[in-house]
């Protein structure tokens, strides 16, 4: 993992300048199960964060997760643990995020029930959500949006998220063939952080 990377290239970032990152996701639909069928394959997902225009964190994975909110979370995760003490981030990501992390929400439900969502099934994302949500005010903020599009920097990583990131998580599929059965929950397999000019 990259991690030591991203930590060192956040810290390089310039004290005064505001840390203000962007997450674009790729993700593969849902597969159908018919009767008799064999187990589902997989969904492979990949995201680019692009944090102030010169630093790049892209994570790619597998699990049964035909959607765009585990891996986002996953990200936010990461990027919560490797900003510096004493900074603090706004988040651009898609809107339906805000569902998972306000008062009385998806994660808030899980943390209260034991990683249990509202139907009574184990929440995927627990605890990675339960983190974000305790993380405080002073570390980081969600600047939601319904259309990525709007989001500062958006074009940059999703061309990354659709690009060479989508490229491995698929490779990574036609290589081991992983199933909702061995990958029942959404994981992340591979990190890697680029600093580039902005």
């Amino acid at each position: 993992m990259d991690f030591l990377r991203l930590q060192a290239a956040l810290a390089n970032l310039c004290p005064e300048d505001k840390l203000t990152a962007t997450i674009a996701h790729w993700h593969e639909p849902a597969a159908k199960k018919g009767p008799g069928a064999a187990p589902l394959a997989a969904c492979s997902y990949a995201i680019a964060i692009l944090v102030n225009g010169n630093v790049r964190w892209t994570m790619w994975g597998t699990g049964y997760a035909p959607e765009a909110i585990p891996p986002v979370v996953y990200g936010i995760e990461t990027l919560l643990k490797a900003i510096p003490q004493g900074r603090r981030i706004e988040v651009h990501a898609l809107a339906q995020l805000h569902d998972y992390i306000k008062l009385g929400g998806i994660g808030y439900h899980a943390m209260l029930n034991e990683g249990r969502a509202k139907s009574g099934k184990p929440l995927d994302i627990y605890p990675a959500v339960v983190n974000i949500i305790q993380a405080t005010p002073a570390r980081w903020s969600l600047c939601p949006h319904k259309t990525m599009q709007e989001a500062p920097g958006f074009a940059a990583a999703i061309a990354v998220a659709r690009g060479t990131a989508r490229a491995d998580a698929l490779q990574h599929k036609a290589d081991h063939a992983p199933t909702s059965e061995s990958y029942p929950k959404p994981v992340i397999l591979q990190e890697f952080v680029d600093v580039y000019p902005g």
